[in-house]
């Protein structure tokens, strides 16, 4: 009782009227059942009539006939218009006044409805018996209908009402009422005092249960807050997320960029990331491995420099080591391009350079930060290529149609590797016209076969395939 009362204080103003509307919208929803079920229920009680009257002397009963029918059509009227009309209201405080004022007519309505009928099959059971006989007037099978009747219909009541208690007790009392004061004011058998005590005992009770489900509706309404404000939370940081997401893609795209030129050599460029967003209507990708092209001149003659690599990390950790090397060697390039100086040194010598001074940058992460990669010069007259593979997969060279690695083993470690004091090994080929030459990251031989029973993924570890 304490926790429910303190969630419900601890509610802001918004969220109570929020509250307050909500349990209004529970009402209407009930109220819907509540009209199929009213309109059934006047029809089972005219069917029950005419059954009766098969019995029952005509001109006896047709006055309560015409009374019932008034009062069943006049109620199905009321109970329609009730949680109608208060749907084309906006406030909340005159919608709330129509429904309960609106629950107060059809109450009496239906009371007094029943009321009649309730003298109707009490005259006509009493008729029926005398005809056999029998001097008792009511008996059993009347107040067995008297309770099917009356209290089917208050439990249902407290169901379809349970959103809102002001509105059932409304109902329960009005449409109990005229039946109460016929049972103890114009009867006097003692199996009709016993009906009415027990029909007093069964109101309160009906409206206890009401109580409960009124207070399960709303703190099932409260837990519906709770998660839907869990979930903007969520749906914020997520949005917060792939913005920064988005915007260190901005940030890689100019820097994986093929920007090699020339008709002797053609590098083409294929990068799917695992990691695949939506920010506002762009599509976006994020991960850490990074394709680079350019043109440079050493010594005198063009080269064509590639470099095709994965930082360590999934998504926006390797995106960041993406962003370090991509702009680290975009500025060796401009150098080497730009200083006379720079621009005079061997192919193996930029080569070993470079890689010296990438890794003396991701070495300062403290080993957070490791790369692979396959780095290269090809010089373009003559087909010769320098390259550096520091734990990459090995590069595949096609030729005459057939397929076969470059590369015998990993002889350079990654980049960012803590105490690195290897020599650097520089490894040549010679290319022909027509070669074909693939590097690639850790994905680039990840075929997917297909999945299991178990829904697990199956995927090529054979990277001669």
């Amino acid at each position: 009782m304490a926790r429910k009362k303190n969630e419900v204080e601890s509610l802001s103003a918004s969220r109570l009227q929020e509250l307050k509307v909500a349990m209004q919208r529970e009402l209407y929803t009930s109220a819907r059942v509540g009209v199929i079920s009213i309109v059934g229920v006047l029809l089972l009680l005219l069917a029950s009539l005419f059954m009766i009257l098969e019995e029952a002397i005509p001109e006896s009963t047709k006055n309560y006939e015409i009374i019932f029918g008034s009062l069943g059509l006049l109620t199905l009227i009321l109970t329609i218009g009730v949680y109608l009309i208060p749907r084309l209201v906006q406030n909340y405080t005159i919608k709330q006044v129509l429904i309960v004022s609106g629950t107060l007519i059809l109450g009496l309505s239906f009371g007094l409805g029943l009321l009649y009928y309730l003298k109707f099959v009490y005259d006509a059971i009493g008729q029926c018996v005398e005809a056999c006989g029998d001097v008792t007037r009511s008996g059993m099978a009347f107040i067995a209908i008297l309770v099917v009747v009356s209290g089917g219909l208050l439990g249902a009541a407290s169901s379809i009402f349970g959103a809102s208690r002001m509105v059932y007790i409304t109902f329960s009392l009005t449409y109990t009422l005229p039946s109460v004061q016929w049972i103890f004011l114009d009867q006097y058998e003692i199996p009709f005092y016993m009906m009415g005590a027990l029909f007093l005992l069964f109101i309160p009770a009906t409206i206890i249960i009401n109580h409960f489900d009124y207070k399960r509706r709303k703190a099932l309404i409260i837990t519906q807050f709770g998660l839907k404000d869990n979930l903007e939370q969520v749906q914020n940081l997520k949005s917060q997320q792939d913005g920064d997401y988005f915007l260190t893609s901005l940030l890689i795209e100019p820097l994986s960029a093929n920007l090699a030129t020339g008709d002797k050599v053609n590098i083409e460029f294929f990068v799917k990331e695992k990691k695949q967003f939506q920010f506002k209507k762009w599509t976006k990708e994020l991960g850490g491995d990074i394709n680079i092209s350019h043109n440079i001149w050493l010594s005198g003659r063009r080269f064509t420099v590639f470099l095709n690599a994965d930082a360590m990390g999934k998504s926006i950790q390797g995106a960041g080591g993406a962003l370090v090397l991509g702009t680290v060697f975009h500025s060796i390039i401009y150098r080497t391009n730009q200083e006379k100086a720079e621009n005079q040194r061997s192919p193996e010598k930029w080569l070993s350079d470079t890689f010296s001074e990438l890794q003396q940058i991701f070495e300062s992460f403290d080993g957070s930060m490791l790369v692979s990669l396959v780095m290269g010069l090809l010089d373009e007259e003559s087909g010769f290529l320098f390259y550096i593979n520091a734990e990459h997969p090995f590069t595949v060279l096609y030729r005459d149609k057939k397929a076969h690695f470059i590369d015998e083993e990993l002889k350079i470690r990654k980049l960012g590797t803590i105490g690195l004091k290897q020599s650097l090994s520089i490894e040549t080929i010679q290319l022909r016209p027509g070669d074909v030459l693939i590097a690639g990251t850790d994905g680039r031989d990840d075929i997917l076969y297909g999945y299991s029973d178990d829904g697990v993924r199956n995927i090529n570890e054979d990277e001669t395939l």
